[in-house]
């Protein structure tokens, strides 16, 4: 599998919706595809979903502090690839000596300009690179886990469409967990894919997936279905 090299997923985690939009308008105007979250809980939940490549985490947030997410990452990205900038309207000492002993990547100090926020970016594009790994072809079988999520569309009685952030250059069998089949109760289909995905646009990949072994009932609920996120 492959992934953009240029294109890369953010999370902003602040109380201040207008913030949050700031650099929404800015990232995305950039080709990133941008993540939101006011509070810690919900961004740890986020990051165990869309494994962002960076985090712009405020100090002070509503009833807590952002260093709580700091600790949670701890267990969610324990290889620590995933950087983290402080964005805050502190210039406290002893909060940047904090920061600085989680190993963040960088500060900014609120408010943040136009000009701050893409000299930043660029400086921290070589950072944010993810492995790319493409699978050797082997005699005996090669047994590779990943988590990716993405979204179900155009599904039929034979396959549906995926789309994701994974490009898949050869076949591959896959073990999805979904609401949406497990809603159908199917639960004993394989998923295999057979050729590989077409770009649908930077850093994001439409991936043909046969339905091996489905019973007629499972067809029958199938074909009352269009379109659903997986």
């Amino acid at each position: 599998m492959s992934l953009n090299k240029k294109a890369k997923t953010i999370l902003v985690v602040d109380d201040d919706p207008d913030l949050r939009v700031f650099f929404h308008k800015i990232l995305t105007n950039m080709g990133h595809e941008v993540f939101e979250a006011e509070n810690t809980t919900d961004a740890a939940n986020m990051v165990d979903k869309i494994v962002p490549h960076l985090i712009f985490l405020d100090i002070n947030l509503d009833h807590e502090k952002g260093y709580l997410l700091l600790e949670k990452l701890k267990t969610i990205d324990k290889f620590r690839r995933i950087k983290v900038i402080m964005v805050t309207a502190s210039t406290a000492k002893k909060d940047i000596a904090l920061s600085k002993k989680y190993g963040v990547s960088g500060y900014l100090v609120k408010p943040v300009t136009n000009n701050q926020l893409l000299t930043l970016m660029r400086k921290m594009g070589p950072k944010l690179l993810y492995p790319s790994y493409i699978i050797p072809e082997m005699e005996e079988s090669l047994h590779v886990t990943a988590r990716c999520s993405g979204a179900l569309t155009k599904i039929n009685e034979t396959s549906f469409k995926y789309n994701s952030k994974v490009k898949f250059n050869q076949q591959v069998k896959l073990d999805i967990n979904s609401d949406f089949f497990s809603e159908l109760n199917i639960k004993h289909a394989q998923f295999q894919i057979f050729e590989p995905s077409k770009s649908l646009s930077p850093g994001i990949y439409e991936s043909t997936v046969q339905l091996i072994g489905l019973s007629d009932k499972d067809m029958i609920e199938i074909r009352k279905i269009k379109t659903k996120k997986v």
